[in-house]
C-alpha cells in the first residue's frame, strides 16, 4: 500500500496541484479583480438579473411546436458568464472574509 511519500501517490498530488494552480492563474487573467468589490448581496441579486437576457438567450419555447434550441454560441457564452460568475462569488468572499478578520 501506497502512502503519502510514495511515488505514484506523491505524483498525482503534485499533478493535481498544478492542475489547480493553472485553473486560478487562469481565472485571475480572464477575470482580474475589480478595483472596488461590491459586497451587498442585493447588489448581487440585480446584477444576475440583469444577465438573464444573456444566459437564457436561446431559440425556441420548450414546447413540442417549438423545442428549445440549444447553439454552440449559446453554450459558449453561458459557460464564459459563468465562469466570470465564480469569479466574482471567489472575490466578494474574500473580501467579506477579508473584513470579518481584520
Amino acid at each position: 500500500m501506497g502512502n503519502y511519500k510514495s511515488g505514484p501517490a506523491r505524483h498525482q498530488r503534485g499533478e493535481s496541484f498544478l492542475n489547480q494552480r493553472f485553473a486560478f492563474e487562469t481565472i485571475e487573467r480572464r477575470h482580474p479583480a475589480p478595483r472596488q468589490i461590491d459586497t451587498n448581496p442585493a447588489h448581487w441579486a440585480d446584477e444576475s438579473f440583469k444577465l438573464e437576457d444573456q444566459v437564457y438567450a436561446f431559440s425556441g419555447r420548450g414546447t413540442e411546436e417549438s423545442p428549445v434550441v440549444l447553439s454552440d454560441a449559446y453554450a459558449i457564452k453561458a459557460r464564459d458568464i459563468a465562469y466570470a460568475q465564480a469569479a466574482m462569488a471567489g472575490y466578494r468572499l474574500a473580501e467579506l472574509l477579508n473584513g470579518q478578520f481584520r
